[in-house]
């Protein structure tokens, strides 16, 4: 994905790169939170309506969300 109108603004291509990789990890990292959260949603639901398959998959939908920003933060450390 490149960045659109970093040329323009002066940006050299390596000030460019740096600011489109911290875009893309934000927006993984939002991504990651958001699965997270419609997990706990699903969950709730699931708890409320006495849906045990519900529940579940909002377990698994909320662990998988939780995995993905673990390996966010370990790609964060190696990047430093």
């Amino acid at each position: 994905m490149a960045l659109a109108g970093t040329r323009s603004c002066g940006l050299t291509d390596w000030a460019a790169s740096m600011i489109e990789e911290v875009l893309v990890g934000l927006d993984d990292k939002l991504s990651n939170k958001a699965e997270e959260l419609k997990g706990q949603g699903k969950e709730k639901v699931g708890e409320a309506t006495n849906d045990e398959q519900l529940q579940d998959e909002g377990q698994a939908d909320q662990t998988k969300g939780g995995l993905k920003q673990a390996g966010e933060k370990v790609k964060d450390v190696f990047k430093k």
